[in-house]
């Protein structure tokens, strides 16, 4: 049902963008372009989302940017002038404005996030967890919305799960240090060995 009502959000979002594109009246969209996401108040192709333009409209009473963009489609129900005109300094200073802030919002959300996933790792007493391969030396924690940086990581594939030792969480500057752990081959009769080579094996390397 959630993936249902996002889908029809974004419908709604894009139809509406395209009748204030087609009037020719201003309004602000929300843009993707070589991975780089940005408002605008020309409608441009949102990339992630696969459509030719997206304008924030369904949620008037959450968002600012919703509650302007409604009343430039009222203006083209209506058939009246609509609230900013074209090349209206208010509509862009309105976008930046709300742009600076939204921004703002979800760096203090992504921050509170990585806080309390860091305390939850400390009040469990995780020394071990798993991790997928964001890209590069990035992972991101299983369960949790939490990405960091491990620097002992071999180069890897996207997607590859691994298993990660913790050695430090500092919650007061949101930061966790922690260790790639190889995995280990089994031999027959159960024992296990290291996957990290032998001395002898160094040597006749």
């Amino acid at each position: 049902m959630d993936k249902l009502v996002a889908e029809l959000m974004i419908e709604a979002n894009n139809q509406w963008g395209a009748m204030l594109a087609e009037h020719d009246v201003p309004g602000i969209y929300r843009a993707q372009n070589g991975g780089k996401v940005y408002m605008t108040v020309k409608a441009e192709p949102h990339q992630g989302l696969g459509v030719a333009q997206y304008a924030w409209s369904t949620s008037p009473l959450r968002r600012a940017v919703d509650l302007i963009n409604q009343r430039q489609l009222l203006s083209i129900l209506q058939h009246t002038e609509p609230v900013y005109p074209k090349n209206s300094e208010a509509l862009t200073t309105a976008m930046r404005n709300f742009d600076m802030t939204y921004s703002a919002y979800s760096e203090f959300q992504t921050r509170m996030e990585r806080y309390w996933c860091l305390q939850y790792l400390i009040q469990e007493e995780v020394k071990e967890i798993g991790a997928t391969v964001w890209r590069e030396n990035l992972v991101r924690l299983d369960g949790m919305p939490f990405i960091t940086k491990v620097h002992s990581l071999p180069d890897l594939p996207a997607g590859t799960a691994v298993r990660l030792e913790i050695k430090r969480i500092d919650p007061l500057l949101i930061e966790l240090d922690t260790r790639y752990k190889p995995a280990e081959a089994k031999v027959s009769g159960g024992d296990e060995v290291s996957s990290e080579p032998s001395a002898e094996e160094i040597n006749e390397k």
